[in-house]
């Protein structure tokens, strides 16, 4: 009996898996940064805001 695939297609086949998941942790990732950073600009605005309507 055959083996299905050599060791050297499931090495492989699993280094595209990882790849694929690193990439969608690093997206992630930088989406989280960027909605982390949106709401403390949004914040700053808002106190500025209030600043300039009490003087």
């Amino acid at each position: 009996m055959q083996a299905l695939y050599t060791i050297q297609e499931v090495a492989i086949f699993m280094f595209q898996i990882c790849g694929f998941l690193m990439g969608l942790l690093a997206i992630w990732i930088l989406v989280l940064a960027g909605a982390e950073l949106y709401r403390y600009r949004k914040c700053q605005m808002d106190k500025n805001k209030r600043r300039k309507k009490w003087g």
